[in-house]
Order: structure tokens, then sequence, then C-alpha cells
């Protein structure tokens, strides 16, 4: 956080004329998550540094390199079972990377000072997301929910057993 904050008053000193800063979906600086918190921050210094900006909100990436998907996609492929935290009714608006690209760039060249929700076309029940990348790679499988301190084990294991990591403490937690 302190980087970007010194980046915000070094781009005002040296006189850039307008900053795209990607966030996230619901910063808050109440959330009980360190991550939302400090994009929150990060969003309040922005729009008072006097600086021109777009704020893009992205909800969750994917593409080519994106985390979340392959690590779904991962899971469908050598697991028996799929875990997911609750109920699984929790939504997401996926946007492609490229996508969001694109956004920023045509943003870089406004002046209005916005704030967008960065979202692509389609919602997803979290549920359906597994679904879906099971469909797409031919392995469909069972979906259970699992506790969150038994699926952060578990991935947690998981990682260790493969040298990736799978999941976080605020992975879980923002579930």
């Amino acid at each position: 956080m302190r980087n970007t904050q010194a980046l915000f008053r070094v781009a005002k000193a040296a006189g850039v004329k307008r900053v795209v800063h990607i966030s996230i979906t619901n910063p808050s600086e109440d959330s009980p998550l360190e991550y939302f918190r400090g994009k929150a921050r990060l969003e309040r210094d922005l729009t008072e540094s006097g600086l021109s900006y777009a704020i893009l909100r992205p909800t969750v990436l994917f593409g080519k390199e994106d985390i979340l998907v392959n690590n779904i996609a991962w899971a469908l492929r050598y697991l028996p079972v799929m875990g997911i935290f609750g109920d699984g009714r929790y939504k997401l608006q996926p946007i492609y990377v490229d996508d969001l690209a694109r956004l920023a760039v045509e943003q870089g060249a406004r002046t209005d000072n916005v704030i967008i929700d960065a979202i692509g076309p389609e919602t997803f029940a979290y549920r359906g997301l597994v679904e879906t990348v099971g469909e797409i790679i031919g392995r469909r499988r069972p979906i259970v929910s699992v506790p969150p301190g038994v699926g952060y084990l578990v991935g947690w294991a998981i990682g260790k057993l493969v040298g990736d990591v799978m999941i976080t403490r605020a992975t879980r937690s923002a579930a």
C-alpha cells in the first residue's frame, strides 16, 4: 500500500495528468479483510490526491495466466470431488483480462473522474462457475460444501504437495 501511495505522490509532483488504478469490487475501509481495506484506502488517497483518475473495480479476472480459474480447473482434473465454501451461491462476474486492459487504455485517454465496476457480461454463482469450468475441460466432479476451516486446510495441504499456493486465509475469509 505504501508503494502505491508513494506512486500517487510522485505522479502528482511529476505532473502526471491521469492515473488509472485497478482496485477490487466492493472495497471497504470497514472490511474484516485487509486486502479490501487497503484497496478502499488507496481509492480514497487517489480521489483526494487532486489527480485525474479512473478507478476500475474488477471482480474476478480470467485469461491464460489467471489463478482462480486455473486452480479450479486443476482441482477438477486431479481431485475426485470439488470442495466449495458454503452453498456456492455467491455471485461473480468474471472479466476477461484483455477486456480489462482495453478498458484501462480507454480510461487513460479520458479526463473525467470515474469509478467503474469492471465486470464481465455473465453472472455466475460460484458453484455454477465451477460446474462450467468442469464442463469446458470435460471433468465434471461432485461438488461438496465444506466448512471454511476444512477447505483452507485441504487447499493448504494440496498447495504444499504440488509446490504452489492453492488458497490463502484472505481467500477463505472472502467466501
